[in-house]
């Protein structure tokens, strides 16, 4: 999906069809190294080894350690990714962080683990950093060993990795993650951490249909500036447009073409009859 931005304008062209949707990192944002440690950094591997789904083989006593699963940040580097769609405040955690944390001892029951300070920003330059304690750790990622590969790493129940909710920060709409590690709070055998990967849990989405049996594609144009103008392809019965929170915001006539007030940046679903189904649309305006 593409934003195309002419003067004070904001154009999206999105298809009522289902398109790959990624809820791994897409893109690295920016970087920087710290000392020691540059496990995984050589050109081979990075950026590929921090972008996409994590890479097996993976257990919670045996965790991704291969430069092509992991990536050392270094003492006190950092690493900011991007996501496309981008992550939304939705019901429970929104993101989850792996770093290669493992069960050892005579028990399993000690961790090895090496911390990392997350952020999130929704414009790649003003940064909320989720609350943590250097003292305890507590809110720091790295802590908790990911779960064995194959796991649905979207369920923070089962999937291991240390999960953050955007609610804490009081942020609706984020889409770059960054990770700085945080290995000076701890003990001296502890020296970089590592990133294996970032999963989104909520996420906007781009364009959905409840129906797909359509004997003609149906899609929506938005263009917004001052103003927003809906365009649909095709002439609908009459149609509604909502926020996230599931707030009307406009009740729109039979046709296929409508004039809105200005909205406020965030996520609107469309909805509307066509071809005596019910279709939607979602579309995201920053």
């Amino acid at each position: 999906m593409r934003f195309l931005f002419l003067a004070a304008t904001t154009l999206l062209w999105l298809q009522n069809t289902t398109s790959a949707q990624s809820a791994w990192p897409v893109a690295v944002l920016d970087w920087q190294f710290g000392t020691g440690q540059a496990f995984g950094q050589e050109a081979a591997y990075f950026p590929a080894n921090v972008l996409g789904p994590l890479i097996g083989p993976i257990t919670p006593t045996a965790p991704a350690s291969t430069p092509e699963q992991v990536v050392s940040l270094g003492r006190g580097g950092w690493i900011a990714v991007t996501f496309d769609p981008p992550i939304i405040n939705g019901p429970g955690p929104d993101l989850t962080v792996f770093e290669n944390a493992f069960f050892y001892g005579p028990n399993e029951d000690l961790i090895f683990d090496e911390w990392l300070e997350v952020a999130v920003s929704a414009d790649g330059l003003t940064w909320h950093t989720f609350p943590n304690d250097c003292g305890t750790g507590a809110g720091m990622a790295g802590r908790t060993p990911t779960a064995a590969f194959g796991t649905d790493y979207q369920d923070p129940a089962l999937s291991g990795g240390d999960s953050y909710d955007l609610q804490d920060l009081g942020l609706d709409t984020i889409r770059h993650v960054r990770v700085t590690d945080a290995t000076a709070c701890q003990t001296a055998d502890r020296l970089a951490a590592e990133l294996d990967g970032i999963v989104a849990l909520n996420q906007v989405v781009w364009a959905t249909s409840r129906h797909s049996m359509l004997s003609t594609p149906f899609s929506l144009r938005a263009l917004c500036g001052t103003t927003c103008r809906l365009r649909s392809s095709n002439r609908v019965s009459a149609a509604a447009v909502y926020n996230i929170q599931g707030q009307c915001m406009a009740q729109l006539a039979a046709g296929s073409e409508w004039e809105l007030p200005a909205l406020s940046p965030g996520v609107y679903l469309f909805r509307a009859r066509y071809q005596d189904q019910e279709v939607h649309s979602r579309f995201y305006l920053h």
